[in-house]
């Protein structure tokens, strides 16, 4: 028997009652996922951040979250908290080098073919084109659908851009994006060294300013060369 899917309901302004799905890790969506991985507005913690997490993880609006019955609160928190578990075990399922993957997974209809030699089974473009994408990414999550979007070609088809398969890979299950990205990343130095630039952008991009700065300025200096 499946889990039973749980909802919050809420009454709106104009007295509509509202649901809104919680949802589960099985389910989660890299999308979803995304959300939960952005960092707070600088200076948000406590409370703040409570009510942050909690409205991106179910869509509530902020206002509505906060006139939530005690025990509706503890329902969202007790099925957040499951869904980070959750994560953070599929992380560590994933991280050996010995995770296996199908030759195709399909997603919404459509068989994508999942390349198992990185250096033959890809072309130029989907470089160029991952490479440009993760220089826009803010979460790991968005990494995991930059890395899904370049390197799944529908079958059948020849590589044409990552757009359409970009915006695919937001309703892919987040789950399913890490162990993509844990089964592609041990075959490819190439895939590593894009993963590990754009991973050290982000560090730095999360620094205090003053930080960033001194790191700036010990750059191409011999002390700033260990």
């Amino acid at each position: 028997m499946g889990q039973v899917k749980q909802y919050i309901a809420v009454v709106d302004e104009s007295g509509t009652r509202r649901e809104y799905r919680i949802p589960e890790w099985g389910t989660l969506t890299v999308a979803q996922w995304r959300e939960l991985c952005k960092p707070y507005p600088e200076g948000m913690d406590g409370r703040d951040a409570l009510i942050e997490d909690l409205h991106r993880f179910s869509g509530v609006p902020k206002k509505h979250l906060k006139r939530l019955t005690p025990g509706e609160a503890d329902k969202l928190m007790s099925a957040l908290v499951l869904v980070r578990t959750e994560a953070e075990k599929r992380a560590s399922e994933v991280a050996g080098e010995d995770f296996t993957n199908p030759t195709t997974i399909t997603h919404e209809g459509v068989t994508y073919r999942v390349p198992r030699d990185l250096e033959h089974d890809t072309v130029f473009g989907q470089w160029v084109d991952l490479e440009g994408t993760l220089q826009g990414a803010e979460t790991e999550a968005e990494i995991m659908a930059a890395i899904c979007a370049a390197l799944l070609v529908e079958e059948g088809k020849e590589y044409e851009g990552l757009t359409a398969t970009l915006q695919a890979m937001e309703t892919l299950p987040a789950r399913i994006a890490m162990g993509l990205t844990a089964f592609f990343l041990p075959r490819s130095e190439r895939l590593r060294s894009a993963m590990a630039r754009c991973l050290a952008r982000l560090m730095m991009s999360r620094l205090p300013a003053r930080v960033q700065a001194a790191q700036t300025s010990t750059t191409g200096t011999p002390s700033g060369m260990d």
